[in-house]
């Protein structure tokens, strides 16, 4: 996941820890693991979960808000999850990297090969992934669609950018979450047509319209990146 998760999550988070942070028991597994990590570090996938629902607004409802660790800004939201038409929906952020969306293309679209799955991402739904990660550690990722906030009755894309740019590109619908009754949103919505191609990405400011990073979601808080 891609977009406004400056409290992304970077590592890993013990058990334990996003267990208490979450009220969640993890599904039973055949193996003890004890970590969650970024769905990027599993390099080896033994299995994979349909997420259920009631985990997936677990995993959401204890995100936080980057400027304040105590609000919870989808506590209260209703929480759907339809297929979206990715040109229906305002954008927050102002770029896609030409890498990142090239990378997604080879690496992501066949990363659940070998498992009765829907292949690429535009109708990937929540998944619980267990893997080893470059260590030959074994961990669990989460796999969750792009986040689109309704916003004075308008669809806003919060998390899934370059998902959506390459889903939109190709002119077909994505697995989306959509999420409404939040709090007021950390930048403001623009068009498609005024999101640029880049090689590299831009200084924090100039990735969003009217930054007010105190309202930025941090998804990474409960183990969301990916």
């Amino acid at each position: 996941m891609f977009t406004l998760k400056t409290s992304a999550m970077k590592g890993s988070i013990i058990r334990s820890e996003f267990e208490a942070r979450t009220g969640l028991r993890i599904p039973a597994i055949s193996l003890d693991i004890n970590c969650i990590v970024p769905l990027k570090d599993i390099v080896k996938i033994i299995d994979l979960k349909i997420m259920p629902e009631q985990y997936l607004e677990a995993l959401l409802r204890n995100a936080t808000l980057e400027g304040d660790s105590t609000v919870q800004p989808y506590k209260d939201s209703i929480i759907e999850h339809h297929r979206i038409d990715p040109r229906s929906l305002m954008v927050a952020q102002t770029f896609v990297e030409r890498t990142k969306y090239q990378r997604l293309i080879e690496n992501l679209s066949g990363l659940f090969d070998g498992f009765y799955t829907n292949s690429g991402f535009a109708k990937c739904t929540a998944l619980i992934v267990v893997g080893e990660t470059a260590a030959q550690a074994l961990a669990i990722a989460h796999y969750l669609p792009p986040l689109i906030e309704i916003h004075k009755e308008r669809p806003c894309l919060i998390d899934g950018t370059h998902r959506n740019f390459i889903t939109g590109s190709i002119g077909t619908t994505i697995e989306s979450i959509i999420i409404r009754k939040t709090c007021k949103p950390p930048c403001e919505f623009g068009q498609w047509k005024n999101v640029n191609v880049v090689e590299a990405k831009p200084p924090r400011d100039q990735r969003f319209l009217n930054l007010e990073p105190y309202y930025f979601r941090n998804l990474g808080y409960t183990g969301i990146d990916g």
